[in-house]
């Protein structure tokens, strides 16, 4: 078994109300909307979720990724998740909302991620830069589909888009 971890940190800015981006950013509802090549998710609490990620082959590797995170709010302008559960993916993560006005908020995202994968020594050596580059990827489709999602609530009210600072 090999431990693959990634870091990402990313700062950008949509054109909702900062209430907005908050609540949006901690549904569970959203969350589960936003993720990607997942086989089921499921609420196992009022702020925790369970995903099976669909198998990822790359090469001679498959990975199913399991895990069970709880969201939760430590400051009116925090959002944080934790592991709650079993699983073979453990996310430690974090989202900062700034107003930057009435109508805008800046975020900023910081997620951690541990992936345990079966795998020999010799392949882990070669699979740990894929493995960083999928589970980035992964955040960022995460991150863009959730920035379109909040332009969209933005055009609605008559706010412009979101821009990356």
């Amino acid at each position: 078994m090999a431990r693959f971890t990634t870091d990402f940190h990313e700062t950008f800015t949509v054109r909702v109300p900062a209430d907005v981006a908050r609540a949006y950013f901690g549904d569970l509802d959203r969350i589960a909307e936003n993720l990607e090549e997942v086989e089921r998710v499921e609420k196992t609490g009022a702020d925790t979720l369970r995903v099976c990620m669909a198998p990822l082959t790359r090469g001679p590797v498959t990975f199913r990724g399991k895990y069970e995170s709880r969201y939760y709010f430590p400051a009116e302008n925090v959002l944080e998740w934790r592991p709650s559960g079993p699983g073979n993916l453990r996310m430690h993560g974090r989202a900062e909302f700034s107003a930057q006005g009435p109508r805008e908020t800046r975020v900023g995202f910081r997620q951690s991620i541990e992936a345990d994968i079966e795998i020999n020594w010799l392949l882990a050596a070669l699979a740990g830069p894929i493995v960083n580059l999928e589970m980035q990827r992964r955040i960022r489709r995460y991150l863009e589909r959730a920035r379109q999602a909040l332009e969209a609530m933005g055009r609605a009210s008559g706010t412009a888009s979101s821009r990356r600072g």
